[in-house]
């Protein structure tokens, strides 16, 4: 065993002993403190991040392809159900998932109350797990087998408690649709134009549907006015065909590679479709994601210069302490680099409880805040109902790497000042 080691050692055993111990238990829980308030952070900041992506990824996908238009309006042309693309996307490499969807504006109104809404029809092949899991009350919307059957939709709390109305209630749809015009010539036959002419009408029809089921998301602009219906009901109210749609939804296995895989579908539909993601379709919800990641950097920042700064203190405090100490070694030959090194050890292993301190202090927060979720935040103004949490094991080794060198590295300047404690003066130090 080296010797330096071994004094180290010695000096760890009587540690309890000196006047120092006070210090070196607030230098523990220095650091401990620091590295459990970065823990939670950054699983914070992940949580936020991992919460209202997936929300988002829930209600409109990862990925849409509709129909190229100049216009901003959510009136869509139709596309092909089944278009020769669809098997390659479907089999594309990072692809979950592939569904079909239309979409339309509409008017719900009761006895009472009105609402302007969109109207989102899916069909057989919907994911529905996500609403699954934020399903209040009654059941996801079924498919209508046939036109004879009942109409149902699913609509949010926010829209229920504003028209109030509950599960089972029925109601109205108004929209406005483009219909086809008969021109009658005198004593010739009639004269049909068809909506591509520009001699079509727009006309207003109505549907009386029943409340199926309803929802929370928490996101408010999309509780505020999106229903969900079967895919046949939106056909309808477009005037389209079965094998009409409004355009599809692609759900990926990892949202890092939104991009990329964003790039590959749009060389391979053609070129009258619009192929876009979340990123796009929603920028002013990802510009503001990442400005919590500049809170979480300045936590860590902060949280490191306490930690060093503890340590620091502790350091010389632990050398003024063994001031004759060192003058014994010197006198005995030990070197200055051998000296700082028992010193340096020592504080390495003070900067070692304070980590296992914070992980435990960290960690077990983290889990309780998943566990039970005891900080609830305002789901209007935030999206969730409780601050979210994911523990990353990657993050956490760093941060426990960046606190242990942080403070190590900053320790090597104040160890120097063993090189001027002179052996003399300092053996006469009682």
């Amino acid at each position: 065993m080296k010797v330096n080691f071994f004094i180290t050692q010695r000096l760890l055993k009587n540690q309890k002993f000196g006047f120092s111990t006070p210090i070196v238990r607030i230098a523990i829980l220095s650091t401990g403190l620091g590295l459990s308030v970065m823990i939670v952070a950054v699983s914070v900041v992940a949580g936020f991040k991992q919460g209202i992506t997936e929300k988002l990824t829930g209600i409109v996908s990862h990925v849409q392809i509709t129909k190229l238009s100049a216009s901003s309006s959510l009136e869509t042309a139709p596309i092909d159900r089944m278009p020769a693309f669809y098997q390659d996307i479907k089999t594309m490499q990072g692809v979950k998932h592939i569904q079909t969807f239309c979409i339309k504006h509409a008017i719900l109104k009761t006895q009472m109350e009105i609402q302007g809404v969109v109207v989102k029809g899916i069909g057989d092949d919907f994911d529905w797990q996500f609403f699954q899991q934020h399903l209040l009350e009654g059941t996801v919307v079924k498919p209508m087998l046939d036109k004879s059957m009942h109409r149902g939709v699913l609509i949010s709390k926010l829209i229920a408690e504003r028209l109030q109305i509950k599960t089972g209630d029925s109601l109205y749809v108004y929209f406005m649709r483009q219909q086809k015009r008969i021109d009658y010539l005198s004593d010739e036959s009639p004269r049909m134009f068809y909506p591509s002419d520009s001699a079509t009408e727009i006309k207003p029809y109505a549907m009386k549907v029943g409340v199926q089921g309803i929802y929370e998301t928490g996101m408010y602009e999309m509780d505020n006015q999106l229903i969900l219906s079967d895919l046949t009901l939106v056909q309808q109210m477009y005037g389209w065909q079965a094998n009409q749609v409004s355009g599809f939804e692609i759900l990926i296995d990892d949202y890092e590679k939104i991009d990329p895989i964003t790039y590959e579908i749009d060389n391979i539909v053609p070129v009258d479709l619009y192929v876009s993601n979340l990123r796009e379709n929603y920028p002013e919800i990802f510009e503001w994601l990442p400005t919590i990641d500049i809170n979480s950097i300045i936590i860590i920042v902060l949280m490191v210069m306490v930690s060093v700064m503890a340590m620091v203190s502790t350091l010389l405090i632990l050398i003024l302490e063994k001031t004759n100490l060192i003058g014994i070694l010197k006198a005995l030959g030990m070197n200055n680099a051998s000296i700082q090194k028992i010193f340096m050890y020592h504080a390495a292993y003070i900067v070692f409880q304070g980590l296992i301190l914070g992980n435990l202090l960290g960690l077990g927060a983290a889990f309780l805040q998943m566990k039970f979720g005891f900080i609830q935040l305002d789901q209007q103004s935030y999206y969730l109902s409780e601050v979210p949490v994911l523990i990353n094991g990657y993050y956490i080794a760093i941060l426990n790497l960046i606190s242990f060198f942080s403070c190590i590295l900053v320790m090597i300047f104040p160890s120097y000042l063993v090189s001027r404690i002179s052996p003399v003066q300092a053996i006469r130090i009682d």
